[in-house]
């Protein structure tokens, strides 16, 4: 695009690297030997990868840098999501745990409700949104079921929200405004399910 166009035009000295971190394009273009490197890669591991076996050559020091500091940060980064999925698993079986009924045992909705909705953040902090959806649905489900009717509402609308926002499924996520919406109703919170009605149209 116009960024590239522009680099294209630097003198051969000049390194200008163009990082998206929270984007799904990794760009780095970097004039070296007087030939303009342009690599647009998916994933950032593929990129670090992709040019560490030239890092040595790289003149300037403060793309190394840079590239070096991407790196630990996507294995910090890897680490942190693999610890939130361990820990969301968890809370998961917390929460199917209470549901469970025996001779002497009923089951205990609120704290089921309250163990899926960790998970659900769980989930979410690591980017699983599918998952964390849901957990959400989960812990709404729960939460109803122990009279905790507004949270039920709000869990819901928070599954909704992630199906709108980061998976781009606006079907999927009206059909739980809708729900979120019964919800506020039945908690006599008239304006906030017209909200969910608005949001899910």
């Amino acid at each position: 695009g116009e960024a590239v166009s522009r680099g294209e035009k630097e003198e051969s000295e000049n390194i200008m690297p163009f990082i998206v971190l929270h984007g799904v394009n990794i760009r780095a273009i970097t004039q070296h030997s007087g030939i303009l490197l342009c690599t647009r890669i998916q994933k950032l591991e593929m990129f670090v990868f992709a040019i560490s076996g030239t890092w040595t050559n790289v003149e300037n020091n403060s793309l190394t840098y840079i590239l070096k500091t991407l790196y630990f940060e996507v294995s910090n980064s890897q680490k942190m999501e693999s610890t939130k999925i361990r820990e969301a698993v968890k809370f998961l079986a917390e929460g199917d745990k209470a549901t469970e009924k025996g001779w002497f045992k009923k089951p205990e909705w609120d704290v089921a409700g309250q163990n899926y909705e960790k998970a659900a953040s769980c989930f979410k902090a690591a980017r699983s949104y599918d998952q964390a959806i849901q957990a959400y649905q989960k812990a709404s489900d729960a939460l109803f079921k122990s009279d905790s009717i507004y949270m039920a509402a709000k869990t819901m609308e928070s599954a909704a929200n992630l199906a709108a926002q980061q998976l781009k499924q606006p079907e999927r996520a009206a059909e739980m405004y809708r729900k979120s919406s019964d919800l506020y109703l039945a908690h006599m919170t008239p304006d906030r399910a017209a909200e969910m009605l608005e949001k899910g149209a």
